[in-house]
């Protein structure tokens, strides 16, 4: 990664969480003063960077946040804090939406009090479009979201476009597929690829909820990574897909990693639950004319990556 001449004063939220502590990472690395905010409720102070300023604070406590803004005056604000649980928001939906619309609207309200310049936020592209007409999913085609998370982040999206116009802030929002690699915590609902090589490394049965033909497009955090650093410069309030394109199914996930662990047992099948969609895959073309982005990882050697990891973590 080439310096950038200028440098960023980057709020990150979530910061100390699997994905956005890898973005962390970067923005340091690049040169760039950064701030996390967490507030430790699945993320892990191991995972933040030493040369980052660490607050201890929940996005729903707007005077904390008014004044760690008042304090830091971000110019970019990287939004990752979020409860990403399908399944849970199913069960109980006010605590997700309490935190991704509630939250998000605070972060919003502080982003335009300090004049910060930039927002990014990653909304998610396996759960706004719903079931699918077509595959892969461009950024055109209708949202229906079939959970309160995935309403959640919808609502987030309207809520940053809002406040965009209200302060001039610039923004880009991403449309995640399923993001897996080193640091994903395994346990919950954090996605297979975490879920199933814990198990695995302790030799466990995981579980597949359907017949294992449910297919989902994996994305490989690093890939996630370059696309939040592009974002500090490129794309003026757009919206684009981050995937790769493909569909892969849940058998195919479990041979890979089995493969991978040496593990010879066979997974447990259960039924599909309800809030899942069955199919997905995320079309990138805007990512790549908006960006410049496109998708370096392939599986095999983004879970060849993920299981090392795993191995010696």
């Amino acid at each position: 990664m080439s310096r950038p001449k200028t440098k960023e004063r980057i709020l990150v939220t979530g910061g100390a969480g699997f994905i956005a502590s890898h973005i962390v990472d970067a923005y340091v690395a690049l040169g760039h003063k950064v701030i996390v905010l967490d507030n430790l409720s699945t993320g892990s102070r191991k995972n933040i960077n030493p040369r980052a300023n660490f607050y201890k604070a929940d996005i729903n406590d707007l005077p904390a946040l008014e004044r760690i803004f008042k304090k830091e005056r971000p110019t970019v604000v990287n939004h990752h804090a979020a409860i990403a649980e399908v399944a849970k928001s199913l069960r109980n939906p006010i605590p997700t939406m309490t935190v991704n619309v509630l939250g998000t609207a605070n972060l919003l309200l502080c982003t335009g009090a300090v004049n910060a310049k930039r927002f990014i936020f990653p909304s998610s592209g396996g759960t706004v479009y719903g079931e699918p007409a077509h595959l892969p999913t461009t950024e055109h085609m209708s949202l229906n979201p079939i959970s309160p998370y995935g309403l959640s982040k919808l609502f987030g999206e309207q809520e940053i476009e809002f406040y965009s116009r209200m302060h001039g802030f610039t923004y880009l929002i991403f449309r995640y597929a399923n993001v897996y690699g080193p640091r994903q915590n395994p346990k919950g609902e954090a996605g297979i690829m975490a879920i199933f090589s814990g198990l695995m490394k302790s030799n466990q049965r995981p579980t597949i909820f359907g017949d294992g033909s449910k297919t989902r497009d994996y994305l490989f955090v690093q890939d996630v990574v370059d696309a939040n650093v592009r974002a500090l410069t490129r794309g003026r309030n757009a919206i684009v897909n981050l995937g790769t394109g493909h569909q892969i199914s849940d058998r195919a996930v479990f041979n890979t990693l089995a493969q991978e662990w040496g593990f010879t047992q066979k997974p447990i099948y259960t039924p599909f639950r309800k809030g899942e969609i069955l199919r997905s895959a995320l079309a990138h073309k805007k990512a790549n004319e908006v960006l410049g982005w496109f998708p370096k990882f392939s599986l095999e050697k983004g879970i060849r990556t993920t299981v090392e990891w795993y191995q010696s973590h």
